[in-house]
C-alpha cells in the first residue's frame, strides 16, 4: 500500500486529510474547539514540515471535498482559518463555476483584452484567490511568519487566535454577530480589519489599547483579522 510517509524524504506532500478535518469542523455547529489548536500530525496528517494543506483541489472539488466555493461564507471562513493556523504550507484553490463534474472550463478567458477580469459573482470564473478576505490573509500569514500560536480562545462557535505579537484573527461561526472584549498581544494602535480591506486610508479599523484590550463585533459567519503590517495609526 502506497502511503504519504514513503515520500517525506523527497519533499512536501499533499495532505488530503486536511480538507475533511477542517471541513467537518466548519460545517458542524459548536465544533470550533481547542483541539483545532493542535491540528496536525496527531490528527493522522503529515508532519508539519512535510504538509501542503488545502481545502479542495481540481479533483476533490467535484467529488469528496467537504467545502468548496459553493459553500459560500463557510468556505471563506475555512480558508481564513487555514491561512491563520501555522500547520503546513497552504495552497489556495482558484477555479471556475461548474454544474456537473465533467464540465469544461469557460470559453471566456479570465483576463479579457480590455484588462477586465471575469472573476467573482455572476462571472464564469470563481478566482477564489482574489477574494479580498482570502487574498489579504496571505499577507497576514506572511506577517505572522514563524510565530507560534501565542494566545487562543475556543468557544465552540467562535474562536480567536494570535501568532506571536504580530497577528490575530477572530472567527464567528454563528448566524448572529459576536460581540467580544479581548486582550490581544498586539501593540497599541488602530488596525485595519484586513478581512474587509488593507487600504489604510479608508479601511474599517479596530483599536487596541496599551494593555492589549480591544472591543469588537465579528459579523455572522464572518471574521476580523489584524496584523502589524497594516497599522492605520499608532495610539
Amino acid at each position: 500500500v502506497i502511503q504519504e510517509k514513503m515520500y517525506y524524504h523527497n519533499g512536501p506532500v499533499s495532505a488530503f486529510g486536511y480538507g475533511p478535518a477542517v471541513g467537518q469542523k466548519m460545517l458542524g455547529n459548536d465544533l470550533l474547539r481547542d483541539d483545532l489548536a493542535y491540528l496536525g500530525e496527531g490528527w493522522g496528517l503529515p508532519p508539519e514540515e512535510s504538509a501542503v494543506v488545502f481545502l479542495d483541489n481540481h479533483d476533490t472539488q467535484r467529488a469528496e471535498a467537504w467545502l468548496t466555493y459553493k459553500n459560500g461564507k463557510l468556505y471563506t471562513l475555512a480558508n481564513i482559518f487555514m491561512l491563520a493556523h501555522p500547520y503546513g504550507y497552504p495552497r489556495i484553490m482558484s477555479s471556475y463555476r461548474f454544474d456537473s463534474p465533467s464540465q469544461a472550463p469557460p470559453s471566456i478567458r479570465v483576463h479579457g483584452p480590455d484588462r477586465a477580469v471575469h472573476c467573482g459573482e455572476d462571472q464564469p470564473w470563481v478566482c477564489e484567490h482574489r477574494e479580498v478576505a482570502i487574498a489579504n490573509m496571505v499577507a497576514w500569514r506572511r506577517t505572522a511568519g514563524e510565530s507560534p500560536i501565542s494566545k487562543s480562545l475556543w468557544q465552540g462557535s467562535t474562536m480567536a487566535m494570535c501568532r506571536g505579537d504580530k497577528a490575530c484573527v477572530m472567527i464567528n461561526r454563528m448566524n448572529v454577530p459576536w460581540g467580544a472584549t479581548l486582550e490581544l498581544p498586539l501593540k497599541a494602535g488602530r488596525y485595519c480589519d484586513v478581512i474587509q480591506s488593507d487600504v489604510t486610508r479608508d479601511c474599517p479599523s479596530i483599536s487596541v489599547a496599551a494593555n492589549g484590550t480591544t472591543h469588537l463585533s465579528v459579523p455572522p459567519l464572518g471574521a476580523v483579522a489584524l496584523h502589524v503590517g497594516v497599522l492605520k495609526s499608532l495610539v
